[in-house]
């Protein structure tokens, strides 16, 4: 019984509340919120705060969600384990990215690698990438910024330079690099304040005295790309975060550097999983290519 009422309160804290926790189990909501009471009622704790059609978790219900998240993250691994008829050698990765560019080439060389293993990509900002690691969402992931939390465990596994991008009809498309002080008043179209790009660029703007005007301040690598294409500013980034494109070019700042990391990371207790230790080894050896 206590599994029952456990699975019923990780559904609603997973899906943000009683009505889509029961959909996610495929249960009615009155089975799902009884359960949750029951839960509540025989350990004489509130996991829940109800405001109105609001559902909060209380201190006790982020503490248990930590442990249910663990718990069921598990069970699915054991159903995907049965599913492959006990087959250990039959697997499927799933891979989180924040740059989808950046992480292609790793991808490439896993496939080859690892032919029987099934892979899928999935890609979010840090933040989503991080939970859908804490909840078995995802196996592995490549984000920027390492996290600090120690239920993950990180390796370093690449820096991108990052240089200038302007359009190519842009006064200095036909050149190769640019100065630090040239870049002083242009208008800047960027990631927001938390992408490790941007502060890349603002670190390097800072020690060179310069002031940049942020013309516009977007959240998704494409729009940020096309802004350029069509001449509404210059911007910055690694090369792999727009890709290849015909109307954009790409110039280098002569006198700064400017780096971003890509670092592997995946939860701690999951890092000797066979398909998870395989891409830990793999990204090593991919380094020293």
């Amino acid at each position: 019984m206590h599994h029952t009422w456990l699975r019923s309160f990780h559904a609603v804290a997973h899906e943000g509340g009683f009505t889509k926790g029961a959909q996610y189990l495929g249960v009615g909501q009155p089975t799902v919120t009884a359960q949750v009471r029951s839960l509540e009622e025989a350990f004489d704790v509130e996991l829940f705060l109800r405001i109105g059609k609001a559902t909060k978790l209380t201190e006790a219900g982020e503490t248990l969600f930590g442990i249910t998240r663990t718990l069921f993250g598990y069970q699915q691994e054991a159903i995907d384990l049965l599913r492959n008829g006990g087959q250990i050698g039959v697997q499927k990765l799933r891979i989180g990215a924040a740059n989808p560019n950046a992480i292609m080439p790793m991808v490439k060389r896993l496939k080859d690698r690892l032919p029987n293993v099934d892979f899928s990509l999935t890609i979010e900002r840090r933040e989503e990438i991080l939970r859908q690691l804490i909840d078995f969402e995802i196996d592995v992931a490549a984000i920027g910024r390492p996290p600090t939390d120690p239920r993950f465990e990180t390796a370093f596994h690449r820096r991108l330079r990052v240089d200038v991008v302007v359009a190519s009809d842009h006064a200095w498309a036909d050149r190769e690099c640019v100065t630090m002080a040239e870049l002083n008043g242009q208008p800047m179209i960027l990631r927001e304040a938390e992408s490790t790009t941007r502060q890349a660029f603002e670190t390097a703007a800072r020690r060179a005295g310069i002031d940049f005007r942020t013309e516009m301040e977007i959240n998704n690598r494409e729009a940020i790309r096309e802004a350029v294409v069509l001449g509404l500013g210059i911007s910055v980034g690694a090369e792999t975060e727009f890709g290849s494109h015909r109307q954009l070019r790409w110039l280098s700042v002569s006198d700064a550097e400017m780096y971003i990391e890509l670092n592997l990371t995946c939860l701690a207790q999951r890092r000797s999983r066979p398909g998870i230790r395989d891409f830990f080894a793999i990204a090593s050896d991919f380094q020293l290519d």
